[in-house]
C-alpha cells in the first residue's frame, strides 16, 4: 500500500508534467495491484513503471473509475492535458488535468462509449458514439445532443474522426462496414462507402487531411485521397502476411508522409508509402501468439514503438530491432495506448477485463 505522502508526491509530479511540461523525479513500484485495478493508468518513463490515476472528486467525497473497463480513449488535439475516457458500460469521463481528477460527462450515463473525438478548432465541441447513435456536445460536456441514429439497433458505430483542416467534416464507421460523412458538424450525413467488414478505426494523414485510412475487422485497410469521395482497398497489398486483414490498430506518423504502422492479427507491419507496400516488424514472440490489443508510435521518433497485449507491455527504441517487455501492473488487459505528443515519455493506458483461460475479453 502507498502511504499518503507518496500519493501526494506522485499527484504533484504528474500534474506538473501534464500541465507545464515540467520534469520531476519520482519512483514507485510497477506491480502494485489491487482487486479493483482497471480504469486509467499513466507512465512517466515510457512504460517502465505505471500508476493508476482514477480519482473522481464529487461533492460528497472522492469516487474513482478504478473498476471501469476502457472502451475508448482520446486526447484533445489542441490541448494535450484534456483527456477523454470512454468506459465499457458507465459513460464518458474527462479531465483537463489528470492530477486534479476526472469528471463524468452528464447525459451519457450507464452506456458504452465506442468512440470519442474532440473538434480540432474548438475544445468545447466533442463527439461521442454509443451503440447506434452519435452525440455532440457544444458546451464542453455540459449537455449532449443526438445527431445521428441508425435504424438498426444492433449496429454499433465504432469509429469517429474529425478533419483537422475543415472541422465541419466528420467521419464515422460502423459494424456494417459503412463509412459515413458529414460536412456540417453532424447535422446531416451520407454514406460514402460500404466496405463489407466492420470498421474499427478511422485515421487521417497528419500531413494531408484529404488522405483518410479506414481499418476493418476482416477486409484490411481502405484509403481515400479525396476526403472520402473515392476509396481504394489495400487488402491485396498485404496478402503475403497471413491474417493481416484483421486490423487491430493503425498509426500514421506526423514526421514522415506516408509512414504507417499496423497492428494486425498477423503481427506488426510497416509501410513507408501510405499502404502500397508493407514489411514485417519482427516481434519477440511468434506472430501467431502476439495478440496485440493496441499500438502506439512516438510522434517525435518513429523508432519508438509500443504495443500492449492481455498481460504484457512491449517497447522498442530501435524500430523493432529489439524489444523490452514489462508485465502489466494490473490483472486486466491493456486495451488502449496513447502517447502525450509534447512529452513523449508520458504514456496513457486504458484497461479492460479479459478471461485468462481463453484470452478473450470479458463483457
Amino acid at each position: 500500500m502507498l502511504n499518503q505522502k507518496n500519493i501526494i508526491a506522485f499527484a504533484l509530479c504528474l500534474a506538473a508534467i501534464l500541465t507545464m511540461g515540467a520534469g520531476c523525479s519520482i519512483s514507485f513500484k510497477s506491480n502494485d495491484t489491487s482487486a479493483v485495478d482497471g480504469g486509467f493508468w499513466v507512465s512517466l518513463d515510457k512504460g517502465v513503471s505505471w500508476r493508476q490515476v482514477n480519482a473522481v472528486p464529487t461533492v460528497g467525497g472522492v469516487s474513482s473509475i478504478n473498476s471501469l473497463d476502457d472502451s475508448s480513449l482520446a486526447l484533445d488535439p489542441e490541448d494535450y492535458n484534456a483527456i477523454y475516457f470512454g468506459s465499457a458500460a458507465q459513460g464518458l469521463y474527462y479531465t483537463y488535468s489528470v492530477g486534479s481528477g476526472w469528471t463524468k460527462a452528464a447525459g451519457l450515463n450507464e452506456t458504452k462509449i465506442n468512440a470519442v473525438v474532440v473538434s480540432p478548432d474548438d475544445k468545447c465541441i466533442i463527439y461521442a458514439t454509443a451503440g447506434n447513435k452519435v452525440y455532440r456536445s457544444g458546451d464542453c460536456n455540459r449537455t449532449w445532443t443526438q445527431i445521428y441514429f441508425d435504424n438498426d439497433p444492433t449496429t454499433q458505430i465504432n469509429a469517429l474522426a474529425v478533419d483537422f483542416y475543415d472541422a465541419h467534416r466528420i467521419y464515422f464507421g460502423n459494424s456494417r462496414g459503412e463509412i459515413g460523412r458529414s460536412i456540417d458538424r453532424g447535422d446531416h450525413w451520407m454514406t460514402v462507402y460500404r466496405s463489407g467488414s466492420s470498421v474499427n478505426q478511422i485515421i487521417l494523414s497528419p500531413q494531408d487531411s484529404r488522405k483518410v485510412f479506414v481499418t476493418t475487422v476482416s477486409e484490411g485497410i481502405y484509403r481515400s485521397t479525396d476526403s472520402g469521395d473515392n476509396w481504394t482497398p489495400l487488402k491485396d497489398k498485404m496478402t503475403e502476411f497471413k491474417n493481416s486483414f484483421n486490423i487491430v490498430s493503425l498509426v500514421a506518423t506526423p514526421g514522415s508522409d506516408g509512414l504507417l504502422f499496423a497492428a494486425t492479427a498477423y503481427g506488426l507491419l510497416k509501410s513507408a508509402d501510405a499502404g502500397d507496400t508493407w514489411t514485417r516488424i519482427k516481434l519477440v514472440t511468434p506472430e501467431q501468439q502476439a495478440s496485440i490489443n493496441s499500438l502506439a508510435v512516438s510522434p517525435k521518433d518513429p523508432r519508438e514503438i509500443y504495443y500492449v497485449t492481455n498481460t504484457t507491455f512491449y517497447s522498442s527504441a530501435d524500430g523493432g530491432a529489439s524489444w523490452r517487455t514489462k508485465k502489466l501492473p494490473s490483472t486486466r488487459a491493456g486495451q488502449r495506448l496513447l502517447i502525450k505528443p509534447d512529452e513523449t515519455n508520458v504514456i496513457f493506458m486504458g484497461m479492460k477485463k479479459y478471461q485468462a483461460s481463453s484470452g478473450a475479453f470479458g463483457i
